[in-house]
């Protein structure tokens, strides 16, 4: 009878213990759950916010306002969206909920400020075209009167210039209406319109680029683009890593590479200038035997990524090594699409991973 009461009592005490270890992880799950849909809420919210601050900055250069303090502060914002995108891949939900509020912070900022500094801009430039207007049409009158009364006093000795004085007058009248026609007329622009997308060695020079990596051994690269678009531009930067066989961005059709993104920029470049950071990275955790070797693991910007799946490359007999790709794709964002598109450039460099 004893022996019968201990085993019900040990079967009671270890269905606590499962009971409550599954609640636990039930509860775990349940927050876990609840955490990634705040961050997925966050981040469009954080995403409208640029975008509409993005198009309020437009507006304002638009209105011929100078909107570069707008841009720097809008560069912060998608700093924190980016790292918000990258925390959410590595499922660190907390962190991408508050990078995602802060980048949602600065965008409500800068679009009342873009907002504001566009309605400035348009009450200084109206009140500019009614003082050129008005000086423009006093100068023709003047013009004209001044014309009337002088051919009026010399017509009678001087008739052999009648027509030169004629069409002194009418060029002086022309030269006095032009700042009205100026403010409307506007000849199109006949530069090309483009994004430059580069990469230089860690001596901010075209050389020198890292080639023989071992693990944890860290590299740096600077990437850098340069807008001719003819206005400012929303572009992202997606950091991928291949092996010889997987697949690149197809130019012919302005494909990106199926593969997973890594690490990101979000950034904007007024026309004619460029943008340009610094980028460190290493391989941290590598499997290797004697014919390939297996990438699991890579730090860029001190974020560790997780490839998925492992990146896995053979021995390459012909060039002595284990060959893989770091590239950089570059995607702009599209007014009219209302998204971002891969922008048909990418560049990359060569690594061979000695183990």
């Amino acid at each position: 009878m004893l022996a019968k009461a201990l085993s019900v009592l040990r079967f009671a005490f270890v269905s606590v213990l499962l009971f409550a270890a599954a609640s636990q992880f039930l509860v775990s799950a349940t927050v876990a759950e609840s955490s990634e849909d705040e961050a997925t809420s966050a981040l469009a919210s954080a995403e409208g916010a640029v975008v509409s601050a993005y198009q309020a900055v437009l507006g304002a250069e638009e209105a011929g306002a100078n909107a570069s303090g707008l841009l720097v502060r809008l560069n912060e914002a998608g700093g924190y969206l980016a790292q918000a995108h990258m925390a959410c891949r590595l499922g660190d939900f907390d962190e991408a909920t508050r990078s995602a509020n802060l980048s949602r912070s600065i965008g409500e900022e800068v679009q009342n400020d873009a907002v504001a500094l566009k309605d400035s801009a348009l009450s200084d430039s109206l009140q500019r075209m009614v003082l050129t207007m008005i000086a423009s049409v006093l100068g023709v009158v003047l013009i004209a009167l001044g014309s009337l009364w002088v051919w009026l006093l010399l017509k009678k000795r001087y008739r052999q210039y009648r027509s030169w004085f004629i069409f002194g007058s009418l060029a002086l009248m022309v030269a006095a209406a032009y700042p009205i026609s100026a403010s409307y007329v506007h000849p199109p622009g006949g530069s090309e319109r483009f994004s430059e997308l580069w990469l230089l060695g860690p001596g901010h020079k075209a050389e020198d680029y890292p080639f023989n990596v071992r693990v944890n051994e860290m590299c740096s690269v600077y990437v850098g683009v340069g807008n001719h678009l003819g206005s400012p531009a929303y572009y992202r930067i997606f950091v991928k890593f291949r092996n010889q066989t997987e697949p690149l961005p197809v130019a012919s059709n302005a494909t990106p590479s199926p593969l997973p993104e890594l690490y990101e920029f979000d950034f904007f470049v007024r026309d004619s200038e460029v943008w340009e950071t610094l980028l460190n990275f290493r391989i941290v955790d590598v499997i290797g035997y004697d014919n390939y070797m297996i990438v699991n693991r890579l730090l860029v910007n001190e974020m560790v990524f997780q490839l998925s799946p492992p990146s896995l490359a053979m021995w390459n007999r012909e060039r002595s090594g284990f060959y893989y790709q770091l590239f950089f794709e570059l995607w702009l964002y599209n007014m009219t699409s209302q998204s971002f598109g891969f922008h048909n450039r990418f560049v990359g460099i060569w690594l061979n991973a000695t183990g």
